[in-house]
């Protein structure tokens, strides 16, 4: 995998989104620490690619909810996370928050 700092990016993004291409993945660093990651998508992927950036970000969250050594303020934060992520279309009547509670609940075990 390839680690880009930000000023190498800045001044050739051209260069940069090459090796990105061929590549298919870069690592940004700002002051030597991972600052981004960048992920090679085109017309053909960017769908699939999206989705599985998604899906990362909402396991992230959930994991950040059911942390043991988490804050409160933490686990609301994450919660909110996940409740503003784009939803199917569901029937009106859905509870949402309810049955996402009963998924991690499921999953993970309450939360003490």
């Amino acid at each position: 995998m390839q680690f880009l700092s930000i000023r190498e990016f800045s001044k050739a993004p051209k260069a940069a989104l090459s090796k990105l291409a061929r590549d298919g993945k870069a690592v940004l660093t700002s002051n030597g620490k991972p600052a981004a990651i960048m992920i090679n998508a085109n017309v053909e992927n960017f769908e699939q690619v999206f989705n599985l950036v998604q899906k990362i970000e909402k396991n992230a969250a959930v994991v950040k909810v059911h942390h043991p050594e988490g804050s409160d303020q933490e686990r609301h934060e994450a919660f909110e996370r996940l409740m503003n992520f784009p939803r199917k279309k569901l029937p009106p009547d859905f509870d949402y928050k309810k049955e996402l509670m009963e998924a991690i609940d499921e999953r993970f075990g309450p939360v003490n």
